[in-house]
């Protein structure tokens, strides 16, 4: 692990040479395009089994039911013939992203930035809203109190 860490600074020092500069900004623009909002959203989801169930299991094995679903709707969402449409049902804005670059050159990909406006902006916001609705009512629900258990009978008996 110490190697890998320790090839960092000149893996990027190389790249320039061997790649062409490296654009933090299309780094950034990824992660506050998409990694955030979509860990808002699962996280949210997540969050709202565990307030339900009040059990961590159900919780784990929502992140996998969550992971089957997204496969199994990705399939049926190729079939809609409405690629607006289709665009917004992603909720992690891949579908919408692949829309927007279908078109695009290997030049156009690889220097232009993808902008906000669109299906894009449309799927983001959505499901940022969606993530925002399920947490706040879940949150509302939220309680640190323990769950009463059944108190257990004493073999012995008087």
């Amino acid at each position: 692990m110490m190697v890998a860490f320790a090839g960092f600074p000149l893996a990027v020092s190389e790249a320039p040479r061997r790649f062409g500069p490296i654009s933090w900004g299309a780094h950034l623009w990824g992660v506050l395009v998409f990694t955030i909002p979509n860990t808002f959203l699962i996280s949210s989801l997540m969050f709202a089994v565990a307030v339900l169930t009040r059990n961590s299991m159900a919780s784990f094995l929502s992140a996998i039911l969550m992971l089957v679903a997204y496969g199994i709707a990705g399939s049926a969402l190729e079939d809609l013939d409405s690629e607006r449409l289709g665009a917004l049902l992603d909720p992690f804005g891949i579908r919408a992203f692949a829309i927007e670059t279908k078109y695009w050159t290997l030049s156009d990909r690889q220097t232009q930035y993808l902008t906000f406006a669109g299906n894009i902006g449309l799927n983001r916001i959505l499901w940022t809203a969606v993530g925002a609705v399920i947490f706040l009512l879940s949150a509302m629900r939220f309680s640190f109190a323990e769950r009463s258990r059944p108190r257990r009978r004493s073999g012995a008996t008087s």
